[in-house]
């Protein structure tokens, strides 16, 4: 699986969606009002209640408008909503639209406040490893790992984080077993254990052997092809005198 998959697959989904409530002005992640002075226009958002703004963002979410739900999920935490709560589908709603340092502003002051909240950590250190800082993203993943002992996804993370990115294979190799022992029917089992499995044997072919086929009897008394042929001269005798 692409790292991209990894981060949506751990990222906190709602499974119900409520009406629409109104057409607002779109927003970047991360980003401020589309209005240089919020005083030239009332803001269009400031009598919907918090419930409402997290209900539609969350929708806004799931059919795949990412900017739009950024903004309705932040405007329902400045109303109040519980920040534990919303603050997982705003990150969601950046990773989905590649925007991943954006992610992070939102992430890593979050974590600073709620330092034990494990899922979004987890989170974090998937982001970070999309953006190639590994040692934070281990840092993050080991974190996890003394939060949660008995998950099972943030392990095959760190273990695939060690081998594939920091050249640690001896050190993943325990975390690979371990994540086995949590989830033998997990979604990376079957990764796992051809990770685990060892090397197909190589095999060794014997040197060939070349036999010199014996000749036959007719061969063995032939004369070699090389030898010269002797031809027979005409011999004429000559008996008595004059011929």
């Amino acid at each position: 699986m692409s790292i991209r998959g990894r981060l949506r697959t751990h990222v906190l989904l709602a499974l119900w969606i409520v009406p629409a409530l109104s057409i607002v002005p779109a927003f970047g992640c991360g980003g401020g009002s589309a209005f240089n002075d919020p005083d030239e226009m009332p803001d269009p958002l400031a009598d919907v209640p918090a419930q409402d703004l997290f209900d539609h963002g969350r929708a806004l979410l799931l059919r795949g408008d990412t900017i739009r739900a950024e903004q309705y999920l932040t405007a329902a935490i400045d109303r109040g909503y519980p920040e534990q709560e919303a603050m997982p589908l705003v990150i969601r709603a950046c990773v989905s639209s590649s925007r991943l340092s954006s992610a992070l502003g939102y992430a890593e002051p979050y974590l600073r406040r709620y330092p034990r909240d494990w899922s979004l950590r987890f989170l974090v250190a998937t982001v970070q490893i999309g953006l190639g800082r590994y040692e934070p993203a281990r840092a993050n993943l080991e974190q996890v790992l003394l939060d949660a002992p008995t998950a099972p996804d943030p392990v095959f993370a760190l273990a695939m984080l060690l081998r594939d990115n920091l050249s640690l294979r001896d050190d993943a190799r325990p975390l690979l077993e371990r994540y086995l022992e949590l989830a033998p029917d997990g979604h990376h089992a079957a990764e796992v254990r051809a990770a685990l499995a060892p090397p197909p044997e190589r095999l060794e072919h014997p040197p060939v052997e070349v036999h010199r086929e014996s000749a036959t009897p007719s061969e063995e008394h032939a004369v070699p092809s090389e030898a010269p042929v002797l031809v027979p001269t005409e011999v004429h005798t000559i008996s008595g005198g004059q011929p």
